[in-house]
């Protein structure tokens, strides 16, 4: 009923959203299409609880691979509706035919096809205003607002705006203000905390949860941020194709550390490939990228698996939920930081000559006194330059994270006493057993 009702909200999001005639509405859109993307954990923790243990890390692979072709095929069909109609294409056809025929059969698929047995829990006897209540709702709301405001600033800065301009100095420090505020918040102040506290208890179980996490956030989701930056196909399909294999030697072999710490390797080093590409060199920016997306596949398939086989059987779902989130907070920083880091480097390594042959501005072109076929070239070769310059500071920026990746695998536990055949919520409840 959860992941039905917010797939039915996220469908009446996308029907709002085209032809807005106010940021307002737009903005309340989308707020209707996160709600969504909020019940994604559930999507994860599902397919794993109805399988053995053994077999999580196929299970993983297996929906991370439709991640990945919704990730290579939604820009394939904008495109296409963009070509075919420049203008409405994009916001008419892509947002109400596309976007929400597919939130509408998502939830149809669900409402009809999926019906899990009834479980019952300790918080039974509760009602949902008594378990809404039991949820800090404060502390939510702070952290959501403050890293909204924090990282709006973040994407204004360097691009739309200066750093010293006023709409971005506001934003950015009401955003740590907030933040601050939620933190004083949780010290002081609430009662429940902001995570489950059992997630963190030292058991033999779930030393691993706190330090996959963190590798989550450094190594896995703000690679997504990249993507704009790289040459998508290339990251993308092998990636894919990579995470079969991570997913197969996961439940082979009983093991998350090992596949991770290589996964994380290439995953560095296509980093560290990508920071050295110069213009022309498109055949290294190809094999870089698939580098990068075979390492990427090992971070997709393996960090969610660990984390689910290292916390209690009952907070499979509030451990996954934590990862996923500390993945959209991951994405949401990076992708403000390598913007304004982007959009920095190219303002300061662009001059007004090659700004203009950028936009090609012919006008302010032909104003430039002595100007020559020659010269004009050179600006294009210098223009060219520029741009692999800019584009180099959000890999270099990548790189140390990806390297505490592969030290923090280093340290996770052996998970092959846990990865069994045990079924964590199966989906036939066994009837019982009648006397004589």
């Amino acid at each position: 009923m959860l992941l039905a009702c917010t797939c039915a909200i996220s469908f009446i999001g996308a029907c709002i959203g085209p032809g807005p005639t106010s940021i307002h509405r737009l903005i309340v859109a989308n707020i209707f299409v996160g709600v969504g993307f909020a019940a994604v954990p559930l999507a994860y923790a599902v397919p794993s609880e109805i399988l053995p243990r053994r077999w999580h890390p196929s299970a993983q692979a297996g929906i991370n691979i439709a991640a990945l072709l919704a990730n290579c095929s939604a820009p394939l069909v904008i495109g296409a509706l963009t070509t075919c109609d420049a203008h409405t294409g994009w916001r008419y056809y892509y947002v109400i035919w596309f976007q929400a025929a597919l939130w509408g059969a998502t939830t149809v698929a669900i409402f009809i096809g999926y019906h899990p047995p009834k479980r019952h829990t300790d918080l039974d006897h509760l009602s949902l205003r008594q378990k809404i209540s039991s949820i800090n709702l404060t502390g939510c709301g702070l952290f959501t607002a403050g890293l909204a405001l924090f990282t709006a600033g973040t994407g204004l800065s360097g691009g739309v705006y200066s750093w010293t301009n006023a709409r971005t100095l506001a934003a950015m420090i009401f955003g740590v203000v907030t933040l601050f505020t939620f933190e004083i918040q949780e010290w002081k102040r609430a009662k429940t905390g902001f995570l489950n506290h059992e997630l963190f208890v030292v058991d033999v179980t779930s030393t691993d949860f706190c330090p996959l996490c963190c590798i989550d956030i450094p190594g896995g989701y703000h690679a997504f941020r990249l993507w704009t930056f790289l040459p998508d196909p290339a990251a993308w399909v092998p990636a894919i194709v990579s995470i079969v294999l991570w997913g197969y030697v996961g439940s082979r072999f009983r093991t998350v550390r090992e596949p991770l710490i290589i996964g994380f390797i290439l995953f560095t080093a296509g980093l560290v490939g990508l920071s050295t590409i110069q213009p022309g060199q498109s055949i290294n920016a190809i094999a870089f990228s698939c580098l990068f997306g075979i390492g990427f596949g090992a971070a997709l398939a393996l960090i969610v698996t660990g984390v689910q086989l290292s916390t209690l059987r009952v907070l499979t779902a509030t451990a996954t939920a934590c990862t996923t989130s500390s993945r959209a907070v991951a994405g949401a920083m990076f992708s403000a930081i390598y913007t304004a880091a982007f959009n920095t480097r190219l303002k300061n390594s662009i001059a007004d000559f090659i700004q203009a042959l950028s936009e090609d501005d012919t006008v302010t072109l032909d104003e430039v006194p002595g100007v020559t076929p020659t010269i004009i070239a050179l600006c294009i070769r210098a223009l060219r330059q520029a741009y692999a310059d800019s584009f180099r500071v959000v890999f270099i920026i990548a790189v140390p994270f990806g390297v505490v990746a592969c030290i923090a695998s280093c340290f996770l536990g052996d998970l092959s006493e846990t990865m069994n055949y045990h079924v964590d919520a199966p989906i036939e409840v066994p009837r019982k057993q009648g006397r004589g």
